[in-house]
């Protein structure tokens, strides 16, 4: 999916980036690639992931946000911090962080991506979280989504 669609002319969007397996990847085809991670734990392997990839760091935008339904502060729990199962929806999870919450309207319009050609989502939970307007739909031609489905809400 990242071969067909990314280009070196447009940007890719990895929400839910993890230690980044993906956007290491795809920012290699790309023009650039913005992470979004919120786990403060994968956040850290995230960053040195992409320090052992020194041709790779001035293509990589790692933003520490979760996309939400509104920007501020919210609670993400998980079971193991940085295991990639962080969800806004693990409200009753041992462990939690507060973190913090961007619309995706919000995240384009604040790091300036107008050159968005693929976005990959890792949703766990409901979809409804990630509404964007119409303008933002049409700028962004592709989206890759994995949804896990093996978490029950």
């Amino acid at each position: 999916m990242l071969k067909k669609y990314l280009d070196r002319q447009h940007s890719y969007i990895d929400v839910g980036a993890w230690v980044g397996p993906t956007v290491l990847y795809g920012s290699q085809l790309s023009r650039h690639a913005y992470a979004i991670e919120s786990d403060p734990v994968a956040i850290c392997y995230l960053r040195k992931n992409i320090s052992l990839n020194p041709d790779l760091i001035d293509k990589i935008s790692v933003i520490d946000y979760c996309i939400g339904s509104e920007n501020g502060i919210v609670r993400l729990g998980t079971k193991t911090a940085g295991d990639s199962e962080s969800s806004l929806l693990s409200i009753g999870e041992a462990k939690f962080f507060h973190v913090k919450s961007i619309t995706f309207d919000t995240l384009i319009e604040s790091f300036k991506i107008n050159d968005c050609n693929l976005s990959r989502w890792i949703l766990k939970g409901r979809i409804s979280y990630f509404a964007c307007t119409e303008e933002i739909y049409q700028e962004i031609l592709s989206y890759f989504i994995l949804i896990h489905t093996w978490i029950s809400v």
